[in-house]
């Protein structure tokens, strides 16, 4: 089940890296997320072996719920309470665990993601400033322009620009 399971993935990122569709990037990432979760834990099973030294591999496991939520629903509106349920832990250690791995919050770490989405908008489309706002997930102009001032230093009009 677990082989059939990493290979689907493998198949599924060489998919994605062919056909090129809107997006494929995030999608390539969210895949090869997974296979890494995967292959960690097949190598754990198979050898029996815990990592007690290596926190950053069990604390991956309990926040990799949240990471996915976040990549495949940034379009949503997400409450760092609700990622925590998702990891099946309190907020408090959510939120500590989540930055022990990616050394950013879990909000930034959404803001960034979005703001990747939106960078790919703008090197692969002609829509709108607004347009590329919401479809990269933020909920106004004003938390689109803020995100990218605070992030970038600069605009989205300066970012259109640039590219």
């Amino acid at each position: 089940h677990k082989n059939r399971r990493l290979g689907d993935i493998i198949k599924n990122i060489a998919a994605e890296f062919t056909e090129k569709k809107d997006m494929y990037h995030s999608v390539i990432e969210n895949l090869v997320s997974e296979l890494i979760l995967l292959l960690l834990r097949e190598y754990k099973d198979e050898n029996q072996l815990s990592f007690p030294h290596d926190r950053n591999i069990r604390y991956y496991e309990i926040i990799y719920p949240a990471l996915r939520k976040i990549r495949n629903d940034y379009k949503e509106k997400i409450s760092v309470d609700h990622l925590a349920s998702l990891c099946n832990v309190s907020k408090f250690h959510f939120c500590r665990v989540f930055k022990e791995v990616t050394s950013v919050s879990a909000i930034e770490y959404q803001t960034a993601y979005r703001l990747g989405i939106a960078d790919i908008l703008f090197k692969n489309s002609d829509k709108s400033i607004s347009e590329i706002a919401f479809e990269s997930g933020f909920q106004s102009l004003r938390s689109f322009d803020h995100a990218c001032m605070t992030i970038y230093h600069c605009t989205p009009k300066d970012i259109r620009r640039m590219k």
